[in-house]
């Protein structure tokens, strides 16, 4: 009977061992799966919050391009009308805080430019005008590369904008240029 007994008390601890090591494994699982939870709810919270702060940041930086927009039209560009085309093209430079600007024809021979190179440019504005025109059936383009920002468009049937962007630029405010060149050039020609 002692050995039953020894057998009984080992079967015991070995059954109350294996008990508490299923208790063991069942919390270590739960307080994993709660930590886990609660590192992933952070981390996906934080994400969210910079996806907050870089959409702040993109509105922020859009209100101050368009404050700043405000801010230069709100210079009084009425009272400085250009003269001639070359005033004109540091006019629009200006006021629509662009690169550079050339106004070329439709054979390619430069009116005005503040360009570096206005032959170039203005013998590249209707090539790239008339392929626009042809494959888009449009008369105005925003072209962006990694290292430039063009918009080319019509003015009149007979005259081309080429414009370096310095930012985005709307489509609207292609229209106000394009409007600001043909009243100049009602005024003047």
């Amino acid at each position: 009977m002692a050995d039953v007994s020894v057998l009984v008390d080992i079967l015991k601890r070995y059954g109350v061992f294996a008990y508490a090591e299923f208790i063991v494994a069942v919390f270590g699982i739960t307080f994993g799966y709660i930590i886990t939870r609660k590192i992933l709810k952070r981390i996906e919270s934080s994400r969210s919050e910079k996806n907050v702060i870089e959409i702040d940041d993109k509105i922020i930086k859009d209100k101050l391009i368009r404050t700043s927009m405000a801010e230069s039209s709100s210079k009084d560009f009425s009272k400085e009308q250009p003269s001639d085309f070359n005033e004109l093209v540091r006019y629009l430079n200006d006021k629509y805080m662009l690169l550079d600007v050339t106004l070329a024809t439709y054979d390619g021979l430069p009116i005005a430019s503040n360009s570096q190179n206005p032959e170039e440019d203005s013998a590249m504005a209707p090539e790239l005008l008339k392929s626009i025109m042809k494959q888009m059936n449009t008369d105005t383009a925003i072209i962006s590369g990694r290292d430039y920002k063009l918009a080319i468009f019509e003015v009149s049937p007979d005259v081309i904008c080429y414009a370096r962007l310095r930012r985005d630029i709307s489509i609207a405010e292609i229209d106000r240029i394009r409007k600001e060149i043909r009243e100049f050039m009602e005024v003047r020609i």
